[in-house]
């Protein structure tokens, strides 16, 4: 079996999208991939982390395996001298990957959490006896200098780099510079994603659970993707034409206008946001469930309710299933990958 981690330089590098990718990815090579997250950073246990959620059910295991917390309770009490149990971190990631080809271990999301206790990169590759892939997102060309760390603090066994993210006209540019600057220091470099807008789409979900609302109806449909947001309030003209203007977005309109409600069902809208803790009206509830768009009511108002979702859009974490083709064409297009793409059968 050959055994993967993947780290980030910071927060929402991309992690979790370059190993939905690879685990698309290595499904296509037709081998078996297990997952395994190796810790939280909050003291939620991992297996109810939203991205070990979303792996776990791309990988079609009930409960994805994984290993603990290291949230501020946690380092609090290892600051205190109490023990902690490095072992079981291991022994999850062990079992996780007992009857795969590959195992793909999630990481800190920096390049030294874990450090304290023992499951830094460096430490869980040692253990796991992996290599490891180090994501950094792009926000201009400064990036180099989180990358160049990488070798230091996880030492030998660092496969490569990869950059995420670069806005599609600096990509080809941006990609040239940064490979050459480091591999010239001996950083080995994957290559870069473009910038992809499906990629941060948001669920209808995610949604949901941002806003602390409540889905009303076709739940099952609850994993669709959101890419565009309309307010429904004062519309001049026809309000269907209003919301014919963009397709796969949510509505927010008050709970006490239904007209604008219908108008938007009857174009491409993948959920209403009803505000005002109003329930919806019969025949609203009655043709959303006839197409199939979720309604979600909330207790703020319309004004809250945008404030509320301007929030999310830019810190969606990756956790849709319509994105995993795209992000493992992505991969494969533009990462060097052949180290990991081992054909089954041959991994050792």
């Amino acid at each position: 079996m050959q055994t993967f981690i993947l780290g980030s330089t910071r927060p929402r590098a991309g992690k979790t999208m370059l190993a939905a990718a690879l685990i698309e990815l290595l499904r296509r090579d037709g081998q078996r991939v297990a997952y395994c997250k190796a810790f939280t950073a909050d003291d939620a246990a991992p297996e109810a982390a939203p991205d070990a959620r979303f792996l776990g059910t791309l990988l079609q295991v009930a409960s994805p395996r994984a290993g603990a917390s290291l949230g501020p309770t946690t380092v609090r009490h290892l600051l205190e001298g109490a023990p902690f149990d490095r072992e079981a971190v291991i022994a999850a990631a062990r079992e996780a990957g007992a009857n795969a080809d590959t195992l793909i271990v999630e990481g800190g999301v920096t390049l030294t959490q874990g450090l304290a206790a023992g499951v830094s990169l460096r430490d869980l590759a040692e253990a796991l006896n992996a290599r490891v892939l180090v994501v950094a997102r792009y926000e201009g060309d400064e990036v180099v200098d989180e990358l160049l760390a990488a070798p230091t603090l996880v030492g030998q066994r660092l496969l490569g780099v990869v950059v995420t993210a670069v806005p599609r006209q600096q990509w080809p540019g941006a990609r040239e510079r940064i490979g050459a600057f480091l591999r010239a220091r001996d950083v080995p470099f994957l290559g870069a994603l473009p910038y992809e807008e499906r990629l941060e789409a948001v669920t209808v979900r995610q949604l949901a659970e941002h806003l602390g609302g409540q889905i009303m109806n076709s739940e099952d449909h609850a994993d669709a993707v959101i890419e565009h947001v309309m307010v429904g309030t004062v519309v001049l003209g026809k309000a269907s034409e209003y919301f014919a203007r963009f397709s796969r977005k949510a509505v927010i309109a008050h709970g006490s206008r239904p007209d604008m409600h219908l108008a938007a069902l009857e174009t491409d809208t993948r959920c209403l946001v009803l505000a005002g803790n109003i329930v919806p009206n019969p025949i609203v509830l009655a043709r959303a469930e006839e197409e199939q768009v979720p309604i979600i009511m909330v207790r703020q108002d319309t004004l809250a309710v945008l404030e509320q979702v301007e929030e999310l859009f830019p810190r969606a974490p990756f956790a849709a299933a319509a994105n995993v083709g795209l992000a493992a064409d992505l991969a494969a297009a533009h990462l060097d990958l052949s180290a990991v793409r081992t054909p089954a059968g041959t991994a050792s």
